[in-house]
C-alpha cells in the first residue's frame, strides 16, 4: 500500500512532464458525482452477523461520492484517470434477539477518501459520442472507527465497526458514455463498481440488557456500485505570448 500511495503521489508530475512532449494529446480536469446504489450483487448486498443468540442484518442504503478527477491523455484512444473523492456509505442494521422477542434498528455511516488510478480506453461511436471503459485500483483512506446505537432502557442494541487499517486497496471497474464539445467541455454518464481487496471493517453487534452483553462478530466487505456523472472542463488555448518576462530578465 505504501508503494501504491507513493505511485499516486508521483504520477501527476510525471504525467504533466509527458504531456509537454505530446501537445496533441491534451489532459483535462473535471468533477465527479456518484450516487451509491444499494444493489444485492457482486458482494455489495446485505450481510448477517450472528452469535450468542443475537442476530443482526446490515443492509447497504443509498450513499454518495463526489470529488475531482484528472484525465491525462496517452494516445487518442488511451488515457489515465486519477484524482480524489469523498465517499459516504450508509447502512441500516436490523437487530433481533429471539430469546426475548426484542427487535431494533440503527443507521450506520462510513466515510472514506478514495484515490484511484485507472487505465481508460475510448471507443468512438459517432461524431462527438464516445464509449469509455476503464479498470484500475484505488488506495482508500478510512479516517475513523464507527458506532451506531438503538437505546431503549433497560436494553439497547449497538453496532461498532473497527477499521482494518488506515489504508486499504480496491479494484475499480467503470463503463459509460460521453459527449464531447470543444467549447463547453465533456459530459459523461456511466456506472462504476469498486471491490476492496479484503474486508474494510471488523463489525461487532451487541445486545445489552442492564449489566449483561451478548456480542456477535462479522466482517464488512465494503463493495459498492454507483451511477457516475462527470464533467470535464474545456481546454482553453491562450492567444499570443504565453509568458511575459519580468523586470529581472529584462
Amino acid at each position: 500500500m505504501r508503494k501504491l500511495l507513493f505511485l499516486l503521489i508521483m504520477i501527476t508530475p510525471i504525467l504533466g512532464f509527458a504531456q509537454k512532449k505530446r501537445a496533441k494529446v491534451p489532459s483535462y480536469f473535471g468533477i465527479v458525482i456518484r450516487p451509491i446504489i444499494p444493489i444485492n450483487a457482486f458482494g455489495a448486498g446485505p450481510f448477517d452477523v450472528k452469535g450468542n443468540g443475537l442476530e443482526a442484518t446490515i443492509t447497504p442504503k443509498m450513499g454518495f461520492s463526489f470529488g475531482g478527477t484528472v484525465r491525462a491523455g496517452i494516445t487518442k484512444l488511451l488515457a489515465i484517470e486519477t484524482g480524489i473523492t469523498f465517499v459516504r456509505r450508509n447502512y441500516n442494521t436490523r437487530y433481533s434477539y429471539p430469546d426475548s422477542s426484542l427487535t431494533g434498528s440503527s443507521q450506520l455511516g462510513i466515510i472514506s477518501y478514495d484515490i484511484p488510478l485507472n487505465l481508460l480506453v475510448y471507443v468512438k461511436i459517432k461524431g462527438n459520442f464516445y464509449m469509455n471503459v476503464s479498470m484500475g485500483a484505488s488506495a482508500t483512506l478510512y479516517p475513523s472507527n464507527v458506532r451506531a446505537e438503538d437505546n431503549h432502557y433497560p436494553y439497547a442494541f449497538v453496532t461498532e465497526g473497527a477499521r482494518k487499517g488506515w489504508f486499504t486497496g480496491a479494484l475499480n471497474a467503470n463503463i459509460g458514455f460521453e459527449y464531447r464539445t470543444e467549447k463547453s467541455g465533456f459530459f459523461y454518464l456511466g456506472g462504476s463498481f469498486q471491490y476492496p481487496f479484503g474486508s474494510i471493517y471488523r463489525v461487532a453487534s451487541v445486545y445489552k440488557y442492564k449489566n449483561q452483553s451478548f456480542i456477535a462478530f462479522g466482517n464488512m466487505g465494503g463493495a459498492y456500485i454507483t451511477a457516475e456523472l462527470k464533467y470535464f472542463f474545456p481546454t482553453i488555448k491562450n492567444k499570443g505570448e504565453q509568458f511575459r518576462p519580468g523586470p529581472i530578465e529584462q
